[in-house]
């Protein structure tokens, strides 16, 4: 049986910084803090065609929500940054199917995948 699904997909980019304390001596350097420009991606499902969530609005949820908590929170992988923009879109808009990913310098990335 086929089934439709419908999502809006939604881009931003903020600056910030981070660090992977526990990386390989080989890479040692992450220990230490360090900048990235962040590319987000989140993909969110929806239940009509007639922009029941709006982009420019949820794209300033996501701003906001960057901009407040994620810059300079130095601690963060990509991926635990997707899970808590994934928790914010939940509880703004109730729980659907949602992925998230977080490109550091537009190049690699965390993604993670909420599934109803």
């Amino acid at each position: 049986m086929s089934k439709i699904t419908k999502s809006i997909i939604v881009k931003t980019v903020f600056n910030g910084e981070h660090m992977y304390e526990d990386a390989p001596e080989e890479i040692k350097f992450l220990r230490e803090l360090h900048p990235h420009i962040f590319f987000v991606s989140a993909n969110i499902e929806v239940t009509n065609s007639t922009r029941e969530l709006e982009f420019f609005m949820v794209k300033r949820v996501i701003d906001d929500y960057c901009k407040e908590f994620l810059t300079g929170n130095s601690g963060r992988s990509c991926e635990t940054m997707a899970e808590s923009i994934i928790n914010l879109l939940h509880k703004k808009y109730g729980k659907r199917n949602c992925t998230v990913t977080v490109y550091e310098d537009n190049q690699n990335a965390g993604r993670v995948k909420y599934e109803i």
